[in-house]
C-alpha cells in the first residue's frame, strides 16, 4: 500500500511540474515561425505593428500594456493604479531582440527542475503576449513551485529593470501592505 502511495504522490508531482508552464498558441507552428518572420534586424527599428502587454507580480497585476500605452500598478491593499506610460523605439526595439534571443516561445525549451520540490508563497506569475502586425501570440509562467527556466527570469528581469527604472514608474506611491 506504501509504494502505491510513493507511486501515485510521485506520479501527480510530475503532472503538477509538466504543467507548470502554459504556452497558449493557436496553430503553434505557424503562428511561431511568422513570429520569427518578422524579426527585426538589428538596425532596424520596431514599428508601431509590435506591441506587448506584459503582466508581473503575485497574481500578475502590473501591467505593461504598450497597446494601449499604460501601467497598472498593484497597489496591494489599495486600489491598482493607471498611468500613461510609453516606451521609446530603442527600449521596444531591446525587447524585440530580447524575445528572440531568449526564444520565449520556443516549446523545445525546458522547464524541468531537479533539484526537490517546493512551493513559493507568495509566488510570482507573469504573462507575455507579442502583437507583430497582424500577429498574436502569449505565454505565460510561474516560480509558484521554483520552476522558472533562465530565459523566463532573464527576460522577466530585464522588462522589469526598464519599466521600474521610468520616470513615470518612479512616480508612483509605495504599494501598502503586502503578501502572506
Amino acid at each position: 500500500m506504501k509504494k502505491t502511495s510513493l507511486f501515485v504522490i510521485t506520479l501527480l508531482l510530475l503532472i503538477a511540474t509538466g504543467c507548470s508552464k502554459n504556452v497558449n498558441k493557436s496553430n503553434t507552428n505557424t503562428e511561431a515561425a511568422n513570429l520569427n518572420a518578422n524579426k527585426t534586424n538589428v538596425n532596424q527599428t520596431v514599428t508601431s505593428d509590435f506591441n506587448i502587454v506584459f503582466r508581473y507580480g503575485v497574481g500578475a497585476k502590473n501591467e505593461l500594456n504598450t497597446v494601449d500605452k499604460t501601467y497598472t500598478k498593484d497597489m496591494v491593499t489599495s486600489p491598482s493604479v493607471t498611468v500613461p506610460f510609453e516606451l521609446t523605439s530603442d527600449e521596444m526595439n531591446d525587447i524585440r531582440q530580447r524575445i528572440d534571443e531568449d526564444q520565449l516561445f520556443d516549446s523545445n525549451i525546458s522547464n524541468i527542475n531537479n533539484g526537490p520540490a517546493m512551493m513559493v508563497s507568495p509566488c510570482q506569475s507573469y504573462y507575455l503576449q507579442v502583437i507583430d502586425k497582424d500577429i498574436k501570440i502569449e505565454t505565460n509562467w510561474d516560480n509558484c513551485e521554483g520552476l522558472m527556466t533562465a530565459q523566463e527570469k532573464d527576460f522577466s528581469d530585464f522588462i522589469i529593470n526598464i519599466i521600474e527604472n521610468h520616470p513615470e514608474y518612479k512616480k508612483l506611491p509605495l504599494a501598502t501592505g503586502g503578501y502572506l
